[in-house]
């Protein structure tokens, strides 16, 4: 199973060049790669998988078959990170020698449809996380994990400022450890 920007849009080359690869999720894939899972684990994927929105794969004639796309995930907020099951001692910022999570606030860009990225076209609407929340996990993954270095990974942290703030202030008055 593959998934991101690339298999996405992409997924026939994919299968081309890896054959090995049984699907790929399109999209959001956290509710897509459950409901996949959920079906292979059923031994049903190969007779659910047209009804599974937001995948691709090769049928039984050879042939590639791209579901609809799935809608996007309106709250993110209901996505529970599940990095705090890794083993962390392998994510290492080598530079720094400290441990490391990229880490999504958003979803999407908000002002650019450029011909050249892909990014609007992928998360396909703007959508944020509840900065308090977000503050919350940072908080988790650095006193329960010991992780020293964030990657704030997302297109426009910045766009909507009130938010962007609020996700400043809840990191200054944690005052987290540093590690």
């Amino acid at each position: 199973m593959l998934g991101g920007i690339h298999p996405t849009f992409r997924y026939t080359q994919v299968f081309s060049e890896a054959p090995w690869t049984d699907y790929i999720v399109r999209g959001d894939g956290e509710e897509i790669a459950v409901a996949l899972l959920q079906s292979i684990e059923a031994g049903m994927h190969r007779k659910d998988r047209k009804r599974i929105w937001g995948i691709a794969y090769i049928d039984d004639d050879g042939q590639v078959v791209a579901t609809p796309a799935r809608p996007v995930i309106e709250d993110l907020d209901t996505l529970t990170p599940d990095g705090f099951q890794l083993d962390w001692d392998k994510y290492i910022y080598t530079p720094l020698n400290r441990r490391v999570a990229p880490y999504r606030m958003l979803r999407a860009v908000v002002l650019l449809t450029c011909r050249f990225c892909s990014q609007w076209k992928f998360w396909r609407k703007y959508r944020h996380r509840d900065p308090k929340k977000f503050v919350d996990e940072i908080e988790t993954l650095v006193c329960g994990y010991k992780v020293g270095f964030m990657i704030l990974a997302g297109e426009e942290p910045t766009i909507f400022q009130k938010t962007f703030v609020a996700l400043c202030e809840g990191l200054i008055k944690r005052d987290l450890p540093l590690y």
